[in-house]
């Protein structure tokens, strides 16, 4: 059973700290205007792991940490790790913009990362519009702002969000700006493709709203770097789909984890 979290506020980063009498050390990095309660669904299935569950800069708990960037937010992960992860190291569990950071993470501090599973951070032109577009990014965080709480986490569950709940809908309101939406895309557009990581490196998209064709070539570089690398996706799977199907989510990040055969949901991409 998961243990009643040990909240923590470091000069740097706000965190959550779960399980901390577990062996082996898991970084979960949430998406943009998220925050650490995003993870709710997924703790309960990873009561073996230690758990590090920060609110990124700009966000929650972190928001006097201003402005956002990939790089300072990566800097400010790696101290994290080295000073709270078992061993100074961490597996790296990303999503949408978490997933970029722990790429970035990756490459530049592999000391750190045991191992990274990314999903959905394989980014397209529309982040550059959202970057460069105030009006668009407006349109982008309006219905999160002008939703009611109780209205947003319907609209939420409606779109496959099962698992969305007043807490996190609370946090990604009161994240919603325009300020850290452009940023954010804008750091996410600086994001290469094309480099490689010697850290084993597990790449996935949903199946229903994210770029498989960029994670398949995304995969195939991240080979060359390490060959236990590899690209998947899960067919029936929105962009966040740790809050559609948690234990799925758990189990695939366990397996990659422990070096064991990934679910049948998530199919190598060639």
């Amino acid at each position: 059973m998961s243990q009643e979290p040990s909240l923590k506020e470091s000069p740097t980063l706000f965190f959550a700290s779960h399980n901390p009498d577990a062996l082996t050390t898991i970084i979960l990095l949430h998406g943009l205007t998220g925050s650490h309660h995003g993870w709710a669904p997924i703790i309960p299935h990873l009561s073996t792991y230690h758990l590090l569950v920060p609110d990124l800069p700009s966000h929650s708990g972190s928001a006097h940490i201003q402005p956002f960037s990939i790089p300072s937010t990566t800097e400010l992960l790696a101290s994290l790790i080295r000073t709270h992860a078992h061993g100074g190291k961490a597996h790296v569990v990303g999503l949408s913009l978490g997933g970029y950071i722990g790429r970035n993470l990756a490459q530049t501090h592999p000391e750190v990362v045991s191992s990274l599973f990314a999903s959905g951070a394989v980014s397209r032109r529309a982040e550059g519009w959202l970057a460069n577009n105030r009006l668009l990014s407006t349109l982008y965080v309006v219905p999160n702002v002008a939703l009611s709480v109780r209205a947003y986490c319907a609209a939420a569950r409606w779109m496959g969000l099962t698992y969305m709940d007043r807490e996190m809908a609370v946090e990604l309101k009161r994240n919603s700006n325009t300020t850290l939406v452009q940023q954010g895309f804008g750091e996410i557009g600086k994001v290469r493709n094309d480099v490689e990581s010697t850290v084993r490196t597990l790449v996935v998209a949903g199946g229903k709203q994210d770029f498989v064709e960029g994670a398949k070539e995304l995969g195939s570089v991240l080979k060359r770097g390490n060959r236990e690398s590899k690209a998947c996706v899960v067919d029936e799977a929105i962009h966040c789909w740790s809050l559609q199907t948690p234990e799925l989510f758990a189990r695939a990040v366990q397996t990659w984890i422990e070096g064991h055969d990934l679910p049948e949901e998530l199919k190598e991409l060639h």
